[in-house]
């Protein structure tokens, strides 16, 4: 059985039987339900940094890594190091959305001078004709 609906069974039925039966007709000891129930109500609450870097990703609509959003909360005057927010980002998925393309590194002039050394290659003919390759 899962942890948190079983918490939350327990949750909803305590009024109407003793918790004790509910642990003895699942199997479950005590020491491990309260576990649970520590556990599973620590998850529901968001700390100040979980909240500050939930909004800021919010705010800039999941353009920005982990690294520029620990930039601008830095900016903004919160002592948040880079790794806290990176392990927040990833625990929440707020992981930036698009990642931009990045370009191959030959230029313009590399190009050039690829198509200008291919072109001195081919012998001059003496009529016109039409160059094609199969």
């Amino acid at each position: 059985m899962v942890r948190e609906v079983f918490v939350d069974l327990v949750d909803e039925y305590e009024n109407e039987f003793p918790i004790v039966d509910i642990f003895k007709l699942f199997n479950i000891s005590k020491s491990s339900y309260y576990r649970w129930k520590k556990k599973y109500n620590e998850e529901n609450t968001l700390s100040e940094y979980e909240t500050l870097v939930i909004e800021t990703c919010n705010k800039t609509k999941f353009e920005y890594g982990y690294r520029n959003i620990a930039g601008i909360l830095k900016r903004e005057g919160s002592l948040i190091g880079v790794n806290t927010v990176q392990r927040i980002m990833q625990k929440y998925n707020l992981q930036n959305l698009v990642k931009p393309k990045k370009q191959k590194s030959i230029s313009d002039t590399q190009d050039l001078k690829f198509v200008l050394d291919t072109l001195n290659q081919i012998p001059e003919l003496e009529t016109f004709c039409i160059l094609h390759s199969d």
